[in-house]
C-alpha cells in the first residue's frame, strides 16, 4: 500500500516540494527575539515605564502604500503568570471610532505553535487594545494611556490562553501590529508590523523565553 496521504495524492510530489521549499523560505525569513524574564512585578495601568521593557523593538514594516505617517514601538517580558506586551506609538492625533478595530489601536497574535501558518485569527491569541482604553473582555488584561506625543499601550497574555509552558526556551509565534485609522478613506489607513510587511501575514517572528 502507498503511504502517501489523499493531500499528497492531490498535490503531487513535484508540488509537495514547492510547497516545503516556501515553507523552508519562509520561516528563514521569521525574524526572532529573545524575551527576558521579568526583573520584577509589571503593573498594568498602561504607562509601560518597568525596566522589564528596557530593550524596545521598531513595528517598522509598512502594510501596503497608506499615507500615515505614525511610528511605534514594543517590547516583551514574562514570568510564571503572562506575556507582557509593551508598545509606544508616536500619533498626535489617535482617531476614535465606535468599534477597537476601526480606531487607532496595537494588535497581537500570539501562539504556541511557532510553526504555524495562515491569517492572524487563525493563532491562539489575537487581542486589540484601542488608544482610548476601549474595553474588550477576551481574558487578556490590557490598559492604555495617552501621552504627548501619542498613546502607550500594556497586555497581559495569560499562559492559560496560549498552548505552551512559561519556561525557559520555549518559543512562540508571534506579531504586533500599529494600526492607524484614517480620517477620510481607506487610503489613509496604515498598518506597521515587527515581522511582516504583508497583508497576508504570512510570516511570523518567532519569540523566544530566556
Amino acid at each position: 500500500a502507498d503511504a502517501r496521504t489523499p493531500q499528497t495524492w492531490l498535490l503531487g510530489s513535484d508540488r509537495l516540494d514547492e510547497v516545503a521549499a516556501e515553507r523552508r523560505a519562509r520561516a528563514a525569513r521569521r525574524p526572532k527575539l529573545a524575551v527576558a524574564r521579568a526583573t520584577g512585578p509589571i503593573r498594568l495601568d498602561g504607562k509601560p515605564d518597568e525596566s522589564s521593557f528596557a530593550a524596545k523593538l521598531s513595528m517598522a514594516k509598512k502594510v501596503g502604500h497608506s499615507r500615515a505617517q505614525s511610528q511605534a514601538s514594543f517590547a516583551l517580558a514574562w514570568d510564571d503568570a503572562a506575556l507582557y506586551v509593551a508598545a509606544w506609538v508616536t500619533d498626535p492625533t489617535p482617531e476614535t471610532r465606535k468599534e477597537v478595530w476601526s480606531t487607532d489601536h496595537v494588535a497581537v497574535a500570539v501562539d504556541g505553535n511557532r510553526d504555524v501558518e495562515g491569517v492572524l485569527r487563525e493563532l491562539g491569541v489575537f487581542a486589540a487594545q484601542a488608544w482610548d482604553g476601549a474595553p474588550v473582555t477576551d481574558g487578556v488584561r490590557r490598559a492604555s494611556a495617552k501621552t504627548a506625543s501619542g498613546y502607550t499601550v500594556e497586555m497581559a497574555i495569560p499562559w492559560s490562553r496560549l498552548r505552551t509552558r512559561p519556561e525557559r526556551g520555549a518559543e512562540l509565534a508571534f506579531e504586533i501590529r500599529n494600526h492607524d485609522q484614517g480620517r477620510v478613506g481607506i487610503e489613509d489607513d496604515g498598518d506597521w508590523q515587527w515581522a511582516s510587511d504583508s497583508a497576508e501575514n504570512d510570516i511570523y517572528g518567532v519569540v523566544r523565553l530566556e
